[in-house]
């Protein structure tokens, strides 16, 4: 379970929502995962069995965002995440990882679209270093935006 104060704040704010007569539909996807199936792989089908006439928000870690990844060689046999197993399917997504400059603040953020040069930067420093994967040149085909926080 995760607990952190922005993901109160966040489910305070979705209850005000539907209180107030929006239609909201939450589930949960990384939970009662099936046995052999991977996280990833299951996070995706619980998306799916979810797609309907309505957007969908999903709310995940920054690593299920990348639409892409390049893996090393030394990686023989690695899963994709969700959002490459849904843009491999040809649906129409949008991932808007967040990106904390500094943990101790997070009192201002920006947009960061991802064919600005500064973006390709930070997905490398911040995302693909935690993986055994290759850097990319563009991120264009790895995220939509970044949502970066900054100190004031």
């Amino acid at each position: 379970m995760i607990d952190h104060l922005a993901f109160r704040l966040m489910i305070l704010d979705l209850v005000k929502i539907y209180r107030e007569g929006a239609f909201l539909k939450l589930i949960a996807i990384d939970a009662r995962i099936e046995s052999g199936v991977g996280r990833d792989e299951w996070m995706a089908k619980k998306l799916l069995d979810n797609i309907g006439q309505d957007p969908l928000l999903a709310l995940l870690g920054n690593l299920h965002t990348l639409k892409k990844v390049q893996w090393n060689i030394s990686m023989t046999k690695k899963s994709p995440f969700v959002a490459e197993i849904l843009a491999s399917q040809r649906y129409n997504i949008k991932t808007y990882p967040q990106i904390w400059l500094d943990k101790t603040c997070n009192t201002r953020n920006r947009f960061i679209a991802s064919d600005e040069v500064v973006a390709i930067g930070i997905i490398n420093n911040k995302l693909i270093s935690l993986l055994n994967a290759s850097e990319f040149k563009m991120a264009n085909d790895i995220v939509d935006e970044v949502v970066l926080w900054e100190c004031d």
